[in-house]
């Protein structure tokens, strides 16, 4: 999946069990190429500058970032409820597996995902249609991994948005 949505900008984007196998050597392996959703250049790198936003506390990058990658349209439209009450809670839940080489995910961690969703289609964000055709995806296939009862190997990941320090 790195592969697919940093180096080729494409993503499949049916995480349904039925679309996958599992290869002899316990990879994941996708058999099924008919949802194919293409990203161009710009979303890749505002997608990694997202995470980046993740990683930060200080309010003035995170909104900064917010608003260059056009998450929301005015930093004044953002009060300190917002922000310490949506924004880092939602940052601190995007960014959890990405932070770890091996993860593996929990109903918690899905059943919060929801709730942020919830929060995150109201104002003052703005719904970027690639992040949510990416997120939809990603969060099916996070919900695939939980069902599968599996630890997910998230180093490759992690070295394309630029995480070097190593957790386990």
């Amino acid at each position: 999946m790195t592969e697919s949505i940093f180096e080729y900008q494409k993503i499949q984007a049916d995480p349904n069990p039925a679309n996958y196998l599992i290869t002899t050597d316990n990879k994941l392996a996708l058999i099924d190429f008919g949802c194919i959703k293409k990203f161009d250049n710009n979303f890749i790198k505002i997608y990694i500058n997202m995470f980046k936003s993740y990683k930060s506390t200080n309010k003035n990058e995170i909104l900064k970032l917010y608003k260059d990658i056009g998450f929301i349209n005015n930093i004044k439209d953002v009060d300190d409820d917002i922000f310490y009450i949506k924004i880092l809670p939602f940052n601190k839940w995007a960014i959890e597996p990405f932070l770890y080489d091996k993860y593996k995910f929990t109903k918690e961690y899905l059943q919060e995902g929801v709730k942020f969703a919830d929060i995150l289609i109201k104002k003052p964000f703005v719904i970027l249609k690639d992040f949510v055709f990416l997120d939809r995806t990603m969060h099916g296939l996070f919900s695939l991994f939980k069902q599968m009862d599996v630890v997910i190997d998230m180093s490759n990941f992690r070295k394309y948005l630029g995480y070097n320090d190593n957790k386990s």
